[in-house]
């Protein structure tokens, strides 16, 4: 096992230091990324500053985690590792994901008592009763 793994095995068992690499987990996984697609296309860095018109120096900062990079600059990236971005949200671990639905729904829900509820924002208030006659004298 490598030096940084063994470091890293150890130094979790530190609360803040969890804390703090789970901050850091979206950079750790996009620099792991942006590795890993590097070498499936088969190029070095100055191969890729090539392509992507730019310095061997830029590539290395961006795989070193050192700049964050821009959205033109992954989509460069994308194109010159012959890839395709994709940029994607996900609910927060610590948080509950809610799904916002439209009010032409047609998403159906789970029986409760054998009767099939609607969304709240598909719930058609009932009619307002009828006037009652109005008196005639004559």
């Amino acid at each position: 096992m490598s030096k940084i793994k063994d470091l890293h095995r150890k130094w979790s068992r530190d609360p803040e230091y969890r804390v703090a690499y789970e901050k850091l987990a979206p950079e750790f996984e996009l620099i792991e990324t942006l590795i890993k697609v590097h070498l499936e296309a088969g190029l070095t860095q100055e191969q890729l500053a090539r392509r992507m018109n730019t310095t061997q120096s830029a590539i290395a900062r961006l795989e070193g985690g050192q700049t964050s990079p821009s959205n033109k600059t992954l989509e460069r990236f994308a194109q010159a590792t012959g890839t395709h971005l994709r940029i994607t949200f996900e609910a927060s671990k610590k948080k509950t994901a809610r799904t916002i639905l439209p009010r032409q729904s047609s998403r159906t829900f789970p029986l409760q008592d054998g009767v099939s509820p609607k969304p709240a924002g598909l719930v058609k208030p009932n009619p307002p009763p009828p006037p009652p006659p109005k008196e005639q004298n004559s």
